[in-house]
C-alpha cells in the first residue's frame, strides 16, 4: 500500500486500506443508534404525552407537599421525593406555576422551600432558594428575601427570576404595592 502521513507506519490497530475495521474500544461498545432503531423509553413517553402528564403530577405533587408543611405533625420528605421535587423545579413551567400561587396566596410553602434548599445539591437548590425567597419578600422578610435571592444566584449566576427578586430588593420595591403576577395564557 501506499505510505502514510506517519512515515510510512500505521498507528497500531489501524486497519489496512480496504481492511475490516477496528474492534470497537471497551471491547464491545454499543453501536451507534441506527435510523429506524426502537427510540429510547423516555423519548416513546414523550411522544405519547407521558412528558406532559409527568410534569402535571409532579406540579400537583408539590403543590401538596407545600400545603401540608404547615402541619407539624407532617412526615419530612423522603430523599426520592427531595431529588423529584429538585428536578421538578428545574423545569421553568413548573417552579412558575407554583411561584404563581405563593404571588396570589394560595400557597407560601417556605418550610418545604427551605428543607428542599437546604438539602439539593447546585444547581437544583436554586429553583427552592428562589421560591423561599419570594415567598419571603412577600411576607415583608426582606432580609430572608435577600439571603436566599443571593444563595440562587450563587448556585446559578443567570438565573433570571433570581435575578428579578434581587433587583426588587435592591430598589426597594414595597411587596404589599407591587401587583400580583399573572399567568400568560398561550396563544
Amino acid at each position: 500500500g501506499a505510505p502514510s502521513r506517519c512515515g510510512g507506519a500505521r498507528p497500531p490497530g489501524a486497519p489496512r486500506r480496504g481492511g475490516p475495521p477496528p474492534p470497537p474500544l471497551g471491547g464491545g461498545a454499543a453501536p451507534p443508534p441506527r435510523w429506524g432503531a426502537p427510540a429510547p423509553a423516555g423519548v416513546d413517553a414523550t411522544l405519547r404525552g407521558e412528558g406532559e402528564r409527568h410534569r402535571r403530577r409532579m406540579k400537583r405533587a408539590l403543590f401538596a407537599a407545600a400545603r401540608a408543611c404547615d402541619d407539624p405533625h407532617r412526615v419530612p420528605v423522603t430523599d426520592d421525593d427531595a431529588a423529584r421535587f429538585g428536578a421538578a423545579l428545574a423545569v421553568t413551567a413548573i417552579r412558575d406555576a407554583l411561584w404563581i400561587a405563593i404571588d396570589d396566596g394560595r400557597v407560601d410553602g417556605r418550610p418545604l422551600w427551605r428543607e428542599l434548599a437546604c438539602r439539593l445539591p447546585q444547581p437544583y437548590d436554586a429553583g427552592p432558594l428562589f421560591l423561599f425567597g419570594w415567598a419571603s419578600w412577600r411576607a415583608g422578610a426582606g432580609a430572608l428575601a435577600s439571603i436566599a435571592a443571593r444563595r440562587a444566584l450563587d448556585s446559578v449566576p443567570k438565573y433570571t427570576a433570581a435575578l428579578l427578586l434581587s433587583a426588587a430588593l435592591t430598589q426597594a420595591i414595597n411587596p404589599r404595592r407591587m401587583p400580583k403576577l399573572r399567568a400568560v395564557k398561550p396563544a
